[in-house]
């Protein structure tokens, strides 16, 4: 036993070295200290894997990793901190949807343009999950139209800005226009008002709902996908009951415009290696991430797609 346990761990060491080996840390990097900012308070589905990813890329890159939280103002405080930021690659901005997709759909393009914050890699897909509580009468989208069609003044929630665009994107497109209604959240508040039944539903990410989902207290009715994922298999795509219809949170790495090339692209070849780590590869699968390892270049489209979609429901959005 002994022995094996020795011949894994060496074999887990080699692969580490292997891929280390493979990644050149630059000369203006070695021995700095890399900080991380988050737009979101801690404890949130883009706070936990934007940390569990900071911590791979310390393993692989022998740098250390320092992790800042600034919330507020829908992740605009959290920008303009990481976009103002020397351009040296000291610093990494964890963005997602609301920061490079929803903001400039709206019009907050002030510190959420592309001139302003590069984007290094999408590294993750993370598809959005439509919860109510266990007890709930709404099993289906389809339900859930039909209930929202019902009761025109029944509040909704939300815990980021994309979730609550997409929601209000839902209602207006089937002529419920319950945008008003929707409440922002923390994701502990949405939580606990689903469950206490002020509020009829909410839309995250596997992380957010995963525990109350195991507990017995919520249920999720709808993915924002195109196919079921293994971590909810009962909930059907949202597509189902609105055509071509897609809520996700694009996981993303950016750094301040005017970083050097030859930076953002070690910071892309880092986590392009990651994604692609047997360990990484299984955490995402129990949290219905779409595993990726994209370029530069693709990362860029992927936002491109993102926002062209959004601008789109936008249309039915007030």
């Amino acid at each position: 036993m002994l022995k094996k346990l020795i011949f894994g761990l060496c074999v887990a060491t080699i692969s580490l070295l292997t891929n280390a080996q493979s990644i050149t840390v630059p000369e203006q990097l070695r021995g700095k200290t890399i900080t991380l900012i988050m737009p979101y308070a801690p404890g949130g589905d883009t706070d936990a894997i934007q940390r569990f990813m900071g911590e791979q890329a310390k393993k692989l890159t022998g740098l250390n990793f320092v992790y800042v939280n600034k919330a507020g103002a829908g992740t605009i405080l959290g920008s303009n901190d990481a976009a103002l930021r020397p351009a040296d690659g000291l610093t990494l901005f964890g963005g997602d949807n609301s920061t490079h997709v929803f903001n400039p759909a709206i019009g907050l393009t002030n510190y959420t343009d592309p001139k302003l914050l590069q984007p290094v890699s999408v590294f993750g897909i993370t598809p959005q999950f439509v919860y109510v509580a266990d007890n709930s009468p709404i099993n289906s989208i389809k339900d859930l139209i039909a209930y929202a069609k019902a009761n025109p003044l029944v509040n909704y929630g939300c815990s980021a800005t994309q979730a609550c665009l997409y929601q209000a994107a839902i209602f207006n497109s089937i002529s419920a226009d319950q945008a008003n209604q929707i409440n922002y959240k923390t994701v502990t508040e949405t939580v606990i008002s689903v469950i206490n039944g002020d509020i009829v539903m909410f839309m995250a990410g596997a992380t957010a709902g995963s525990a109350h989902v195991q507990s017995g207290k919520l249920k999720p009715i709808a993915v924002g996908w195109s196919e079921t994922l293994s971590v909810y298999p009962r909930a059907r795509p949202i597509s189902d009951a609105l055509s071509q219809f897609r809520a996700v949170n694009l996981q993303m790495i950016s750094v301040p415009a005017g970083t050097p090339t030859t930076i953002v692209e070690f910071w892309n070849t880092v986590y392009r290696t990651i994604a692609q780590l047997p360990e990484v590869k299984e955490r995402f699968g129990t949290l219905s991430i779409i595993n990726t390892g994209y370029t530069v270049q693709q990362s860029e489209q992927i936002i491109a797609r993102e926002l062209a979609h959004v601008q789109k429901l936008k249309v039915h959005m007030k």
